[in-house]
This record gives structure tokens, C-alpha cells and sequence, in this order.
């Protein structure tokens, strides 16, 4: 190696200001949201282990995206918030940031939304704004589209949380330390 190259393990990033992103594709069982809780939490700390502070998983991956009109089933959408609060509990150690899938119902509406979540927290949901509808995509058949959200923030368990296609979600010293502001 030259002098003027540096092994990247050699170098701090996160005191240059960058930090380590991952696109992950876990392994997902359709309609098995324990079990997919389970993969994406054994990915999260695997990757969290090896420097990552912001974990991008699949849309719709706590129930697997191909379920079609079973998304409409309160047990599976019940399922999915369950396992949302799980996943945020059991990262909650990590000094990351993790945005996961899920379908959620608000307002007798349910949309596609992605979830971030940090420090053991639900911090926002974001809702797909444009939902295909060709071949073989017939997501307006089952989620409405982010235009229709009539209100900013969702009850979730004690608190509301963020709801909308506006949020910024702030990073602190440790970005694993995030707060969301609207």
C-alpha cells in the first residue's frame, strides 16, 4: 500500500462525520411477524456490531410485502405493531437507527408505512406516497396513499408519535441518539 492510501479500518469515519449505512435484505416468512422480528433483530445487531448506525430494511418487512388482502386482517396488522414495539425493545442498546416496514391502520385507512426507530422508540412513520397499481402491483387495492393522511400523529401505545411524508428525524453527537422534530 502506498503512503497515501489508509486501510479504511484505519480511519475513525463517524469523527470525520460519516457513518456506515445498510441496505439489508433478511430472510422473511410471509405473514410470520414473530419470526421476521427475529431476523431483522439478529441483523440489526450483527450490523450494529460491525459500525452501522442506520439500518434500512425491506418495505413492508415485518410482514412480508406479497400478503395481498390478508393486509386488511386486523390479527396481522395487530401483529405488525406488536412486533414493531418488540424490534424497537430489543435494539434498543444499539447506537443506531433502524427504518423497517409495516402496513398500519389509521383512521380507516391503512397504508404502507416505514417505521423509524432509535433508542427503543418508535420516532415516526412515513407513508408511501405513490402506490403502484400495473401488472403484477395492486397496492391501491389494499393501502390508501400518503394524500390521504388527515391528521400528523398517530396514538401509539402512551404517546403520539410523528405521522406524515414531512419529518425530519435529527441526529445528535451519537446519531444512535436521534430525536425527531416535525
Amino acid at each position: 500500500m502506498s503512503e497515501l492510501a489508509t486501510k479504511t479500518d484505519e480511519v475513525d469515519w463517524e469523527a470525520l462525520g460519516f457513518l456506515r449505512v445498510a441496505a439489508v435484505t433478511p430472510e422473511l416468512t410471509l405473514g410470520d411477524v414473530k419470526a421476521n422480528v427475529r431476523h431483522l433483530e439478529r441483523a440489526a445487531k450483527s450490523l450494529g456490531a460491525q459500525g452501522c448506525r442506520l439500518l434500512v430494511f425491506p418495505e413492508l418487512c415485518l410482514t412480508g410485502y406479497s400478503c395481498a388482502d390478508l393486509f386488511h386482517q386486523s390479527a396481522l396488522q395487530e401483529a405488525a405493531l406488536k412486533g414493531l414495539a418488540a424490534l424497537a425493545v430489543a435494539t434498543a442498546d444499539l447506537p443506531a437507527v433502524l427504518v423497517v416496514g409495516l402496513p398500519l391502520a389509521h383512521e380507516s385507512r391503512l397504508y404502507n408505512v416505514a417505521a423509524v426507530l432509535c433508542a427503543g422508540k418508535v420516532l415516526g412513520f412515513v407513508p408511501k406516497s405513490f402506490l403502484p397499481n400495473s401488472e403484477e402491483f395492486y397496492e391501491r387495492r389494499w393501502f390508501a396513499p400518503a394524500s390521504t393522511l388527515t391528521n400528523e400523529s398517530i396514538q401509539l401505545g402512551g404517546s403520539r408519535v410523528p405521522f406524515g411524508t414531512d419529518l425530519v428525524f435529527k441526529a445528535t453527537d451519537r446519531f444512535g441518539q436521534s430525536e425527531c422534530e416535525q
